[in-house]
């Protein structure tokens, strides 16, 4: 809603969810509950992903953030 953007890697994806790992010093401070707009490319795709979501958790995995995020819409994940 502000605006912020944050590049992470997708450490998992599923039609649900994703898991984004980001490092401490791109960390957006994003907590539990927070809306979000994510985005996701992959190499062997012209195209990324886009959906509303909700970080449901934040972990701090070594020198990184990790970010479960839940999609708003399934249908805008299976295109």
């Amino acid at each position: 809603a502000d605006g912020r953007k944050a590049v992470g890697e997708c450490a998992d994806v599923s039609v649900g969810g994703a898991g984004i790992l980001v490092t401490q010093a791109k960390n957006p401070g994003l907590v539990e509950g927070t809306k979000i707009k994510i985005r996701i490319q992959h190499v062997g795709r012209a195209k990324g992903v886009e959906s509303d979501a909700q970080v449901i958790s934040v972990a701090n995995v070594g020198q990184m953030v990790r970010y479960g995020v839940r999609f708003d819409s399934v249908a805008k994940i299976v295109q």
